[in-house]
């Protein structure tokens, strides 16, 4: 690998070894949505969920340490519409975002 100049160099360090900063190598994310079988005259009950991944990600600064990385981590979400409330054109909407409380 050919040398870095010294003048992109922070701190004067070759950082050209280290991965990307906050780049995961995966993410990916799933969701599904359905509509309750309700009479047409109280509007339309949706309910649905969604499930995200990302895989850890290099935190560190200036060398690959045991803390360097933020380990990979999913999340859970519910939600849940009501929309065109008993024949009106008012919509309602309940969601949380992480549901399983991940740090």
């Amino acid at each position: 690998m050919p040398s870095i100049p010294a003048i992109s160099q922070p701190l004067g360090q070759d950082l050209s070894h280290l991965p990307y900063a906050y780049a995961p190598k995966n993410k990916a994310s799933a969701s599904a949505r359905a509509r309750l079988p309700l009479p047409a005259s109280i509007g339309e009950v949706w309910r649905g969920g969604n499930f995200s991944y990302q895989d850890r990600v290099f935190a560190g600064f200036s060398a690959v340490t045991p803390g360097s990385y933020v380990p990979s981590y999913g999340l859970l979400g519910l939600r849940a519409d009501w929309e065109r409330i008993n024949g009106s054109g008012l919509s309602a909407s309940v969601f949380v975002t992480n549901l399983a409380d991940k740090v």
